[in-house]
């Protein structure tokens, strides 16, 4: 993610830590509906610091003796921050909710409600977030950045997380979609430009590429399971990638595959950067508060809703069942697949059980309710951004790879 594109490259990116501290990254819930005070499920809205969302509920589950399907929550927070959620307790009362402690824990309200809280059951998120170690002078530099964004949108890549450690889960999802098993089990265990001498497995990758299979296994470390188990049924079966790979994981066949749809979504915004903010005739649009997608006839007439950030164009996240666009984004989608030297239908799965139906994706989501403001040693962002979008993704903006 580091080579995309900025949309505010004119604006010099500003040297900056942040997440030094669980204090300096705070995220708050902006629920879709509060707790009306009856029902048979206890809502608690709590404040975590250092700790998952997946370790709250499995507290609740040994603390209050109930099974996980009885929790409820709208989403995962980051566990290096301080976030406030609230959570779903189905068929629990304020009075045992009272013996429930927890050092990394705070509970600021609770009530009762008739629903269970499930995912998405948000509007979005408020973040509050301290970039350290710069001067009280990169306050207007970041406004004017955050006001590029509020204007146009924040561009909407997929971020570093899925692509991996070293940066090459779409070169194996690529492989697999098109049935070059051996070549995604290399690139799985052997080395790339990005592994560096100190890295742990470095050892392993290189005896791997020279072909010493049994030396290799001895080097990876314990912890990598599944290369190891990867590498043990290539020695097994001598080397037959089919049956290597059927071995593999389906979450982790779906995963790498989804990688590589989510490069080709990036790949597809970074054409599209100049005109984020701009429909085309033949452009299918989202919808901000609800997600639909249409197709746009008559630009006039959608362009007024587009700049109100009601809606905004959407690129590719290909698969069986995404609806296609037209004109200038269906060029432009073309062009990319042309570089990639694949057509649409290599996105059809070869495993079975695992689907990739697609879908599409917003160019751009709204950032809102903007706050810059010097401290000592730093500067404090306050910012609203739309369920399922992350702060990163502006920060990345602001701080660019300097």
């Amino acid at each position: 993610m580091n080579n995309l594109p900025y949309l505010t490259s004119s604006i010099p990116g500003i040297p900056a830590t942040f997440k030094s501290e669980a204090s300096d990254f705070i995220v708050e819930e902006i629920p879709s509906y509060l707790p009306e005070g009856e029902g048979e499920h206890l809502y608690v809205l709590v404040e975590k610091q250092n700790i998952t969302t997946y370790e709250v509920v499995r507290f609740f589950c040994e603390s209050l003796k109930i099974k996980e399907r009885e929790i409820g929550y709208a989403g995962l927070k980051d566990a290096k921050a301080i976030s406030r959620q609230w959570f779903s307790l189905r068929l629990v009362t304020e009075e045992q909710f009272k013996q429930c402690e927890h050092p990394k824990l705070k509970f600021l309200q609770v009530s009762l409600h008739k629903n269970k809280l499930r995912i998405g059951h948000l509007r979005g998120n408020r973040f509050q977030i301290v970039l350290r170690d710069i001067a009280a002078s990169s306050v207007e530099p970041i406004q004017n950045i955050l006001k590029v964004l509020e204007k146009q949108g924040v561009p909407n890549y997929f971020g570093e997380q899925r692509f991996g450690r070293y940066g090459d889960n779409h070169l194996i999802g690529k492989a697999l979609l098109q049935e070059k098993y051996e070549e995604a089990i290399r690139i799985i265990l052997g080395a790339s430009e990005n592994n560096a001498p100190e890295d742990v497995s470095f050892e392993a990758r290189k005896l791997f590429d020279e072909g010493k299979w049994e030396p290799s296994l001895s080097q990876w470390p314990h912890f990598f399971k599944m290369e190891r188990r990867l590498l043990y049924d290539w020695i097994k079966t001598d080397q037959n990638a089919e049956k290597v790979i059927v071995n593999l994981p389906r979450k982790m066949k779906y995963f790498y595959m989804s990688s590589y749809q989510s490069y080709i979504f990036n790949r597809c915004l970074e054409k599209r950067l100049e005109t984020i903010s701009q429909l085309f005739e033949g452009d299918v649009a989202e919808k901000v508060a609800n997600r639909a997608l249409f197709d746009v006839e008559e630009v006039e007439v959608e362009k007024e809703r587009c700049h109100a950030f009601e809606i905004s164009p959407s690129g590719p996240v290909f698969g069986p069942k995404m609806k296609m666009a037209k004109g200038f984004e269906l060029d432009l989608e073309k062009q990319v697949l042309d570089e990639e030297e694949i057509s649409p239908e290599i996105f059809k799965s070869p495993f079975p059980k695992i689907e990739l139906s697609g879908t599409r994706r917003a160019y751009r989501f709204p950032i809102k309710e903007i706050e810059v403001e010097p401290i000592l040693k730093g500067v404090q962002l306050s910012f609203e951004l739309p369920k399922g979008c992350y702060a990163t993704s502006v920060l990345r903006e602001i701080i660019k790879n300097t």
